[in-house]
């Protein structure tokens, strides 16, 4: 009996819900687990991932069954700007500080939408998510992270 391919959306999700549950699984396997009773550091990630896991297999296996949507395309650019987004986001904080950052994601990521806005209008958007971030995370928390750049 040969299998066929009836959901090429679902099947995709599913194998990536599997992918980053298993690879969440791989990466918290040195944890110490610990027990019901007293869990341990590596306790809970595998009960999170396991679970994740399990969803995608819900997913893509009735994806073989049913019928579905198929996968379509996809732009590159957007995916890989939000991405970049992030890998500045971790780059940048440190040496930049959180205003800063934040001011260049926000232009970063304003190139992956597909509608173009003004540069002035991301750069204030940009500004009022620095400020509010700085209020929350820096004056409400307290976390010790530079709010301006060290020259």
């Amino acid at each position: 009996m040969a299998i066929r391919l009836r959901s090429g959306r679902d099947l995709t999700a599913g194998l990536v819900f599997m992918a980053v549950g298993g690879t969440a699984l791989w990466m918290s396997s040195d944890w110490p687990m610990g027990t019901l009773a007293s869990m341990d550091a590596g306790y809970f990630p595998a009960i999170v991932s396991s679970l994740l896991m399990l969803l995608g297999a819900g997913v893509a296996i009735p994806a073989l069954r049913f019928d579905g949507p198929p996968v379509e395309s996809f732009a590159m650019r957007p995916l890989l700007l939000v991405t970049a987004t992030v890998v500045v986001f971790a780059v940048l904080l440190k040496y930049a500080g959180l205003v800063l950052t934040i001011a260049v994601m926000t232009l970063l990521a304003s190139f992956a939408a597909s509608e173009r806005r003004r540069l002035l209008v991301t750069l204030v958007l940009g500004l009022g998510l620095a400020a509010l971030c700085v209020g929350l995370f820096v004056f409400g928390l307290g976390l010790p992270i530079p709010i301006w750049p060290r020259w």
